[in-house]
């Protein structure tokens, strides 16, 4: 596991990363300079390494385009699940939230619970 600065530094050094065999660019909708960047080296790296196996994951991207400059690389769509999202407002800022909270959080059916504050 590496930041994606720390695998362009790799590159660097190592044009066609030969010290791997897998390399899984996560989350690849979130564009940066490294990743923008990662993609066409890693490109390159492909094409001279055959057995150098690259995997693109993301929930949002456009898989189709990626699949088409990664020469037509399969796409594997995973189903997600998504949860109810209930947002609850305090009547008035600065009044306790936390008797709103322990009443949510009695409740059988809830697991979970994020709280967001506003100063």
């Amino acid at each position: 596991y590496m930041t994606e600065g720390m695998l362009f530094r790799e590159c660097l050094m190592d044009h066609y990363l030969e010290n791997y065999s897998v390399i899984m660019l996560d989350e690849a909708h979130e564009r940066t300079i490294n990743t923008d960047v990662l993609f066409g080296l890693l490109k390159q790296a492909v094409t001279k390494r055959s057995e150098l196996k690259l995997i693109v994951t993301s929930a949002t991207l456009d898989a189709v385009k990626f699949s088409q400059y990664f020469f037509e690389a399969p796409i594997f769509t995973i189903p997600g699940r998504t949860f109810p999202v209930e947002v609850l407002y305090t009547k008035e800022p600065g009044s306790c939230f936390l008797s709103l909270l322990g009443s949510i959080y009695v409740k059988p059916c809830v697991r979970k619970v994020g709280v967001f504050l506003r100063c």
